[in-house]
Protein backbone atom coordinates (compact mmCIF):
# COMPACT_ATOMS: atom_id res chain seq x y z
CA UNK A 1 0.00 0.00 0.00
CA UNK A 2 1.28 3.64 -0.41
CA UNK A 3 2.26 5.93 1.63
CA UNK A 4 -0.17 8.90 3.02
CA UNK A 5 0.75 12.51 3.66
CA UNK A 6 -1.20 14.86 5.84
CA UNK A 7 -0.15 17.74 3.26
CA UNK A 8 0.67 17.54 -0.79
CA UNK A 9 2.01 20.48 -2.65
CA UNK A 10 1.17 19.51 -6.35
CA UNK A 11 3.60 21.03 -8.61
CA UNK A 12 6.89 21.66 -8.76
CA UNK A 13 9.86 24.19 -9.18
CA UNK A 14 10.53 27.71 -6.71
CA UNK A 15 6.98 28.31 -5.38
CA UNK A 16 6.68 24.68 -4.01
CA UNK A 17 10.26 24.82 -2.74
CA UNK A 18 9.05 28.13 -0.88
CA UNK A 19 5.73 26.48 0.26
CA UNK A 20 7.46 23.69 1.55
CA UNK A 21 10.26 26.06 3.77
CA UNK A 22 7.34 28.36 5.21
CA UNK A 23 5.34 24.73 6.47
CA UNK A 24 8.51 23.73 8.01
CA UNK A 25 9.08 27.67 9.45
CA UNK A 26 5.48 27.14 10.80
CA UNK A 27 4.97 23.44 11.91
CA UNK A 28 8.59 22.73 13.17
CA UNK A 29 9.60 18.99 14.10
CA UNK A 30 6.01 18.17 13.79
CA UNK A 31 6.64 18.52 9.59
CA UNK A 32 8.49 15.51 9.77
CA UNK A 33 6.98 13.05 7.15
CA UNK A 34 3.67 14.67 6.94
CA UNK A 35 4.32 16.86 3.70
CA UNK A 36 4.60 15.67 -0.37
CA UNK A 37 5.54 17.31 -3.36
CA UNK A 38 4.24 15.87 -6.42
CA UNK A 39 6.10 17.26 -9.70
CA UNK A 40 6.78 16.31 -12.79
CA UNK A 41 10.34 17.53 -12.65
CA UNK A 42 13.57 15.89 -12.71
CA UNK A 43 15.12 17.87 -9.79
CA UNK A 44 14.32 18.71 -5.85
CA UNK A 45 13.23 22.65 -6.05
CA UNK A 46 16.24 24.73 -5.50
CA UNK A 47 16.97 28.43 -5.95
CA UNK A 48 17.54 29.85 -9.01
CA UNK A 49 18.87 33.88 -8.96
CA UNK A 50 17.13 36.29 -10.75
CA UNK A 51 18.28 38.02 -13.83
CA UNK A 52 19.22 41.24 -13.45
CA UNK A 53 17.87 44.19 -15.42
CA UNK A 54 20.95 45.63 -15.48
CA UNK A 55 22.56 42.63 -17.11
CA UNK A 56 19.23 42.33 -19.56
CA UNK A 57 19.32 46.16 -20.37
CA UNK A 58 22.60 48.08 -19.91
CA UNK A 59 22.45 51.67 -18.78
CA UNK A 60 21.21 54.05 -21.90
CA UNK A 61 19.16 50.99 -23.16
CA UNK A 62 15.52 51.83 -22.63
CA UNK A 63 12.98 48.73 -23.62
CA UNK A 64 10.07 50.84 -24.88
CA UNK A 65 12.45 53.26 -27.25
CA UNK A 66 11.24 50.95 -29.93
CA UNK A 67 7.96 51.81 -29.09
CA UNK A 68 5.99 54.00 -31.95
CA UNK A 69 4.08 56.56 -29.97
CA UNK A 70 2.72 58.88 -32.22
Amino acid sequence: MGRSFAYVILGGGVAAGYAALEFVRRKGDAAAGELCIISDEEVAPYERPALSKGYLLPEGTYAFSLLNTS
